[in-house]
């Protein structure tokens, strides 16, 4: 196995538990480009954020996966390679039901992201293509959604019990997003066909790289496609015992540096 490509998820894995990306993970990832390896960002956070990050590691010609997969590009600021939708009438479906219970959803659909109107905060557009509206059925008016989040303890089993009972879930990809505590922080909702592991099938088709030649890197559930596609998984300190058991191997905790000692170990010693 020589690892040609290299998929990493940020939150819990390239990112630390304040958010910031870990200093030295970032330097071995830029050494790994240095040497020719593909890095892809494989996360569930829009495209902004993505943007964002790739900046400030200093990796901005890498394809990356946005949305847990609804969204492949060819670089943060390249070609759509890849993207998936829910459709309008699941989305609205989703929509009236938040809004008939005073639930807050955000919604990314082209290349804007939606968030319903809070106390005190006025309408319409207060960051580049980040735009407040009245309700959510308000944010179902244009493009259809990539990704669907909701925050609220309540709406959360609530969502999904709904989604169960009116046959949206055959349409739906749902995940839950954990705490460091193991509590559920949010429930995201995504197009059936969308996943990390389809998105890196999709990229490494492109780049005519085997699957073999892969390495995926993560924590979380969301991350499970891709590490059980990928030749090499490893999964970090910090996950669950559950997603432990779909890895080659344990890394330290993202705190720690777990994405770098990965990378050093499995990929940069071996290509000296």
């Amino acid at each position: 196995m020589s690892i040609k490509l290299i998929a990493v998820d940020l939150d819990g894995t390239l990112l630390r538990s304040d958010g910031t990306v870990c200093p030295i993970s970032a330097d071995i990832l830029r050494q790994a480009v240095e040497k020719g390896i593909y890095i892809i960002m494989a996360t569930s956070r829009r495209l902004q954020s993505v943007r964002r990050i790739s900046k400030e590691l200093g990796i901005v010609t890498q394809p990356i996966i946005c949305a847990d997969g609804a969204l492949v590009m060819s670089h943060p600021n390249g070609d759509i390679w890849q993207q998936h939708t829910i459709s309008s009438k699941v989305a609205i479906e989703i929509a009236e039901f938040a809004d008939e219970n005073d639930w807050e959803l955000t919604v990314v659909a082209g290349n804007k992201t939606y968030y319903r109107q809070r106390l005190g905060q006025l309408l319409g557009e207060f960051e580049d293509n980040r735009i407040i509206v009245s309700k959510n059925i308000d944010m179902m008016q244009s493009d259809e959604p990539i990704r669907i989040l909701a925050y609220d303890a309540d709406a959360i089993p609530r969502i999904v019990t709904f989604c169960n009972e009116t046959f949206l879930m055959s349409q739906l990809n749902l995940q839950y997003y954990y705490n460091s505590d193991d509590s559920i922080r949010s429930l995201g909702i995504f197009p059936k066909s969308a996943d990390k592991g389809t998105a890196l099938n999709n990229i490494c088709d492109r780049l005519e790289i085997s699957l073999v030649d892969t390495m995926a890197i993560g924590d979380g559930s969301n991350d499970i496609p891709m590490l059980k596609l990928a030749g090499l998984s490893v999964v970090m300190g910090n996950a669950r015992e559950e997603i432990k058991g779909y890895a080659d191997a344990i890394a330290v905790s993202h705190n720690e540096g777990g994405v770098g000692q990965a990378v050093r170990e499995f990929v940069l010693q071996g290509a000296e």
